[in-house]
């Protein structure tokens, strides 16, 4: 049984991105970003743009365990912890960083969140 389910793209960021490649001139990244209504140029010449809105629904297991960033500007904060205890504290942040999920059979049993410079 699951005691939870990842559905919201804009909190978890479980969608298709393409993500800048290194090397891609900083005038296209600022192209892309107006594009989307974004800002421009940028922050830290890093951009990921949507490339698929579909929106995917994944159970989460009872024991799934979060690596999260309590600073998600800081990648050296890390920390394990519980999923339930994660679900407490993510919409109080400012900032939302997308995530990795790591399934088997279907279910989520890590959820690790990405650190963005």
């Amino acid at each position: 049984m699951a005691s939870g389910s990842v559905t919201s793209t804009t909190r978890l960021l479980v969608r298709s991105t393409s993500i800048s490649p290194v090397g891609l001139p900083a005038m296209l990244l600022s192209l892309a970003a107006a594009e989307d209504g974004e800002e421009s140029p940028p922050p830290n010449d890093y951009y990921v743009r949507n490339v698929n809105p579909t929106i995917r629904s994944v159970a989460v297991a009872d024991d799934a365990i979060v690596i999260w960033l309590p600073n998600p500007g800081d990648p050296t904060t890390e920390q394990r912890i519980p999923y339930a205890d994660w679900t407490i504290g993510r919409d109080a942040r400012d900032y939302q960083p997308g995530v990795w999920l790591t399934i088997e059979d279907g279910t989520a049993v890590e959820i690790r969140e990405q650190y963005v410079p």
